[in-house]
């Protein structure tokens, strides 16, 4: 993210990652991101066992070194770093903000190893039952975009490149997650992925990926995780048409484990275009004395004796609905309840999996 306009900046991350160890001696640089805009980038410095590194420094684009957004400082010097020590990049007070206030003291430290980098070594995924092996990691497709995920053995830059979109990552532990939107229904993305590791050991490969014919325009508006009344009875996933045209329900799937198909629906369901419905549990009571009424002309979908694996956590779990053909059309992140008879609200049309596109609000069942 990145300070709002007017906003102090703040120093919010740097390469290597704070409490990195086993960084390599022969490290191609070190950098500062910060969320805003920046004076004074010579206040940003490298601090080892023998004092300050002579380095030069230079404000860059973040997207550039692999982050999505905001200011940095990009330091760089001649040789090698000294092998099994302890250095700390740290901003001074003599970076400001466009405001002109101080930024700093901030640092982050890490560790360098004994010998060379090892080399960029992925680890091997379980894709989910709706994603598919792809390269090193694993793709998620809807009808307008793709999503790579894959994991690296320790920090690494990240950049899926294609003919019509682009992303990038820096990963501190090497959790990689990369999409590419807006590229249309049954599409197919030619796209180069580049890793970069600490050292600038690179590994470059072609992708193509596809994208899914339409979907139904299904999404999770809310989840009552944590009712007023008994759980898990009470508890309700509240979806929504936000398409043009009738849908039906029939064979849509409720999981909250990425490896599991869930609850599905049996029977003949159709959601007119706006329209809401709730998939509850047999024993769902609409009129609860301790939960607001559902309105009767909302679709109460029964699922089973429980939503989920048991009933929705109240500490927060990722749910996830797929159609007929095991396509997923929504996810709702993990959320902790923010409390009895208070929904987690999704923010906004569209499939976003971000907690930024989730809210709290008292639950209104089957109302906008």
């Amino acid at each position: 993210r990145v300070a709002p306009s007017g906003a102090g900046a703040e120093a919010v991350g740097s390469w290597p990652p704070a409490g990195a160890a086993g960084v390599p001696p022969e490290l191609a640089f070190a950098a500062v991101r910060f969320d805003g805009a920046i004076q004074g980038a010579a206040g940003v410095t490298l601090e080892g066992p023998e004092g300050r590194v002579t380095a030069e420094a230079e404000v860059v684009s973040c997207e550039v070194l692999g982050w999505r957004e905001g200011t940095c400082v990009r330091l760089r010097w001649s040789g090698v770093l000294r092998p099994r020590a302890t250095y700390r990049l740290r901003v001074g007070e003599a970076v400001r903000d466009r405001g002109g206030a101080a930024i700093g003291p901030w640092e982050a430290t890490f560790e360098t190893g004994a010998s060379e980098a090892f080399g960029l070594r992925t680890s091997p995924l379980e894709c989910a039952l709706d994603e598919e092996a792809l390269g090193p990691g694993c793709l998620l497709a809807d009808d307008d975009a793709a999503r790579l995920r894959l994991r690296v053995d320790g920090p690494v830059r990240a950049f899926l490149v294609g003919e019509h979109a682009s992303d990038r990552v820096v990963a501190p532990r090497g959790e990689v997650s990369l999409r590419l939107s807006g590229l249309g229904p049954d599409a197919l993305e030619r796209a180069e992925l580049r890793l970069v590791g600490l050292a600038g050991e690179t590994h470059v490969e072609a992708l193509e990926l596809r994208t899914h014919p339409p979907l139904a325009p299904l999404t999770i508006a809310e989840v009552r995780a944590d009712a007023r009344g008994p759980e898990p009875r009470q508890e309700y996933v509240e979806l929504l048409n936000s398409g043009a045209v009738p849908v039906s329900l029939e064979g849509l799937a409720l999981a909250d484990r990425p490896d599991r198909l869930g609850d599905v629906v049996m029977g003949v369901w159709t959601l007119p275009p706006g329209g809401r419905a709730l998939l509850v549990a047999d024993g769902f009571d609409p009129s609860h004395p301790d939960d607001p009424p559902v309105p009767d002309g909302v679709p109460l979908v029964r699922i089973g004796s429980s939503l989920a694996s048991g009933g929705l956590s109240n500490a927060g779990e990722a749910l996830y609905l797929r159609d007929a053909e095991g396509r997923r059309l929504s996810t709702v992140p993990a959320i902790p309840a923010p409390g009895p008879g208070v929904c987690v609200v999704r923010e906004g049309a569209g499939r976003s999996a971000d907690p930024i596109a989730f809210g709290a609000a008292p639950c209104t069942p089957g109302a906008p």
